[in-house]
């Protein structure tokens, strides 16, 4: 049942994988499903930010060889542009309860 998530898992590029991949594995060889998290963010964040190295220093010329299968991660909203979720809960505080009699 847990294990349908493993489908999810952008195999094609080895930045992704090998980290989900020790993830899954440390998590429960160490007993502990922090410690397997733990794993996994460092081993993303060593893996990705050596390549990303690599790649700036040789401006491109040597990256892995799928790196275009790469998942990219967007800091976007999950609302519509114009979508004011302060203005929202503003209006949700002011407005009065109505209590049915």
């Amino acid at each position: 049942m847990m294990m349908r998530g493993v489908l999810a898992i952008n195999w094609n590029y080895p930045g992704d994988s090998i980290p989900a991949f020790i993830t899954l594995m440390f998590m429960p060889f160490s007993y502990s499903i922090a410690y397997g998290l733990v794993a996994g963010i460092m081993s993303y964040a060593a893996i990705n930010s050596v390549t990303w190295a690599v790649g700036k220093i040789t401006r491109g010329r040597i990256l892995p060889p799928d790196y275009e299968n790469k998942e990219y991660w967007s800091c976007e909203s999950p609302f519509p542009p114009n979508y004011s979720l302060s203005g929202k809960l503003m209006m949700l505080r002011h407005s009065p309860l109505r209590l049915a009699p």
